[in-house]
């Protein structure tokens, strides 16, 4: 993913090598399934402090107060646009993220997720192509293959019979590898 948001960035115009030696990373809030977000504090040589966001779009969305407009201006979040433009770009199938900015003193030296809450500038979303790994597309290939053969259940059709899918040696092989 970080992979992808720096080619992005490069094919943007910017000059993520100079970028990274501008700005270093001086603490983070790794990414868990929980809060849906990794964050970093970032420093530069002139004094100036950022803490940076990305995410899901839901979850910084939640963590945001305003949005960029313009160069350096602020207007007020319109939150129910950017779920639309998350939700238009996912239905392509693209992974959709967030990305939001906070500036910090320069003196901000330890990142906490208070420093995240409610105070960050939300700056736009970015779709990516997300391929499946190539462990997956096997398990992947199996499991539909078995799936070809056993209709899934629903509240208007009977249960299906566990020998048509579950039991299976195809489906209990590629179920077992993927645990």
């Amino acid at each position: 993913m970080e992979g992808a948001l720096l080619a992005f960035a490069g094919k943007s115009g910017l000059d993520t090598s100079e970028q990274r030696r501008q700005w270093t990373r001086t603490d983070l809030i790794p990414f868990d399934a929980r809060h849906r977000f990794m964050a970093t504090l970032n420093h530069d040589h002139e004094e100036h402090a950022a803490i940076l966001v990305k995410g899901a779009p839901e979850a910084i969305l939640a963590l945001s107060h305003d949005q960029r407009a313009g160069e350096r201006g602020t207007a007020p979040l319109d939150e129910a646009w950017w779920r639309e433009q998350a939700e238009r770009i996912a239905a392509h199938g693209q992974r959709v993220l967030a990305l939001a900015v906070r500036p910090v003193a320069s003196g901000h030296t330890v990142l906490e997720h208070d420093d995240v809450a409610g105070a960050l500038t939300f700056l736009g979303i970015v779709g990516l192509i997300d391929p499946p790994r190539p462990a997956s597309t096997s398990t992947g290939s199996t499991t539909r293959a078995c799936m070809r053969r056993c209709s899934i259940p629903t509240c208007s059709r009977a249960p299906v019979p566990s020998t048509s899918c579950g039991s299976s040696p195809r489906f209990r092989r590629a179920a077992s590898r993927s645990q």
